[in-house]
């Protein structure tokens, strides 16, 4: 199977250099081309969309380990179904004892097993209400084949978000797709560490948390969706926001980040969300 690679500079933590870097070695069917300046997730990605060619797309990060000899089951299987887009599932792995025990403390397992499975091929409302019913709903960009050519005429790009663009982007790829199916195919191991992972304290974090509620709603707005998907969407999104004001308590200091995220929910219609978080009666 070979392989096309572009290694691009998304803020991505030290180590994942040589992790590209040994993955070109002579003698391996893999090629890097590393960006000359370092850009947010969403910029990176919409980078390597332009550069790459092929059939399908398979958004790996530096922490995630191809397992071998998946990507021709994977690609054979999009391939047979003509889909759009094909669900595949990884295993999630912690490697380092401190990111075990930062994810223990908050009651998160250090690993998890692959649990997807099998579907028939539906259309992308129904795909996401298969995968809604039965828990399988992942907002992770890394958990989908895609076909280029669909990307391309749907003109599907990322937003220019350093954190959350996947969560964005994944419900507009799927919502309007002909054909999509999951299946039980391990493609990776996502090997998490605890500098790799996301911080309460960065800003940026919670900031791109809320511009991903705007394009959730933004997108499915005055669209006619099935109830199961836009109650779905909804309890995602007061999830976000819930998060971006625990942030904000906890950072009284921080005025310019809370001025920022009203003025931004205010002005795409979240406001009255923010404020059914601070009370029950919205105030």
């Amino acid at each position: 199977c070979r392989v096309r690679c572009r290694k691009l500079d998304g803020r991505a933590p030290a180590y994942s250099r040589p992790i590209a870097t040994g993955h070109s070695a002579p003698g391996r069917k893999l090629w890097t081309s590393p960006s000359t300046s370092t850009m947010p997730m969403g910029t990176a990605r919409n980078t390597g969309l332009d550069a790459v060619g092929g059939d399908y797309l398979l958004f790996l990060d530096a922490d995630d380990l191809l397992q071998p000899g998946v990507l021709p089951r994977a690609v054979a299987a999009a391939a047979s179904g003509d889909l759009d887009i094909l669900q595949v599932d990884f295993v999630d792995r912690i490697e380092d004892e401190e990111g075990a025990l930062w994810l223990a403390a908050r009651n998160r397992p250090a690993k998890t097993t692959a649990s997807l499975a099998d579907s028939p091929v539906l259309d992308g409302p129904s795909f996401l209400i298969h995968v809604i019913e039965s828990g399988a709903y992942r907002p992770t960009v890394w958990s989908y084949l895609f076909r280029r050519e669909y990307l391309a005429a749907r003109a599907l790009r990322f937003a220019g978000m350093r954190y959350h663009e996947d969560a964005e982007f994944v419900p507009r790829a799927l919502y309007p797709a002909a054909r999509v199916r999951a299946a039980a195919i391990v493609t990776h191991v996502h090997r998490r560490r605890r500098d790799s992972l996301m911080t309460d304290g960065d800003a940026r974090n919670w900031l791109d948390s809320l511009e991903a509620c705007v394009g959730i709603e933004g997108y499915f707005s005055g669209k006619d969706v099935d109830p199961r998907i836009r109650d779905r969407f909804a309890t995602i999104i007061r999830d976000r926001l819930a998060g971006v004001l625990h942030w904000l308590d906890a950072h009284p200091d921080r005025g310019e980040v809370r001025s920022r995220v009203m003025e931004r929910s205010g002005r795409h219609g979240l406001r009255r969300s923010l404020a059914a978080e601070r009370s029950p009666d919205g105030r």
